[in-house]
C-alpha cells in the first residue's frame, strides 16, 4: 500500500462521512464498523486477497467480480461502497475509509482517541482515573489506546489529535540537561569564572 497524502485522507473522509450518514439513518453504525474492521482483519491476514484487491495490475472488471462474490457476507451498503471506490480507481482507500469513518462516527458520539505510551501496562486504578482527567482535559470522552514501551524510563506520554502531553521520567531529564547547558551558556557569555588558578 502507497503512502497515503492530504489529498487522498480528504477523498476518504468524504467516502466515509458520506457512509456514516446513511449507516445513521439506517441505525447500522456499530454493524458496519464492525464489517469494515473484519474486512481490514482479513485484508492484513490474507496478504493474496490484498494484492487482488489493490493491485494496479488486476483489471477492474476482476476486481468487481471479486468484491460480488462477497455479496451476502457485508451489507449491501458497504458492499456499493467498495464497487464505487473500484469503479473510481480508489480502491485502495478503503483503509484510510475505514479509518475516518471510526474517527467521524466517535466524534459524533463525543469520543476521542487517546494514545497512551507507558513503560508498563496500566493498572486498572491509574486506567480509570487517567479517562476522567482526560475527559476533563479534551472534554470528550476519551478511547485509550494503550502502548507499552519499555524503553521509557517512567511516566507517560499521552497523544490526543494534534495535542501530545509528555510526563516521562527520559523527557524531565532531557529537559534538566537543557537547562543546565542554557544556564552554563549564559554564564559563560557573562564573563564569568568557572575555575581559578591553583596557586603554588
Amino acid at each position: 500500500m502507497p503512502a497515503i497524502d492530504d489529498t487522498a485522507i480528504a477523498i476518504a473522509r468524504v467516502y466515509a462521512t458520506a457512509l456514516l450518514d446513511s449507516a445513521e439513518s439506517a441505525g447500522e453504525v456499530d454493524e458496519l464498523l464492525a464489517q469494515m474492521s473484519d474486512l481490514q482483519a482479513l485484508l492484513e491476514k490474507d496478504k493474496d486477497f490484498a494484492g487482488l484487491l489493490y493491485s494496479l495490475a488486476v483489471d477492474d472488471d476482476v476486481r468487481r467480480a471479486l468484491l460480488e462474490k462477497l455479496r451476502g457476507t457485508m451489507s449491501d451498503r458497504l458492499l456499493n461502497t467498495l464497487q464505487v471506490l473500484n469503479d473510481k480507481g480508489r480502491i485502495r482507500l478503503f483503509p484510510q475509509v475505514h479509518e475516518e469513518y471510526r474517527l467521524a462516527m466517535e466524534a459524533r458520539r463525543g469520543e476521542v482517541d487517546a494514545r497512551v505510551t507507558t513503560a508498563y501496562p496500566l493498572p486498572m486504578r491509574l486506567r480509570s482515573r487517567l479517562e476522567i482527567v482526560l475527559s476533563r482535559l479534551s472534554g470528550r470522552r476519551p478511547r485509550l489506546i494503550e502502548v507499552v514501551d519499555e524503553s521509557m524510563i517512567g511516566g507517560m506520554v499521552v497523544q490526543i489529535e494534534d495535542d501530545k502531553y509528555d510526563v516521562t521520567v527520559c523527557r524531565r531529564l532531557r529537559q534538566l540537561h537543557d537547562d543546565l547547558v542554557e544556564r552554563a551558556s549564559r554564564e559563560i557569555h557573562s564573563g564569568k569564572q568557572y575555575f581559578e588558578e591553583v596557586q603554588t
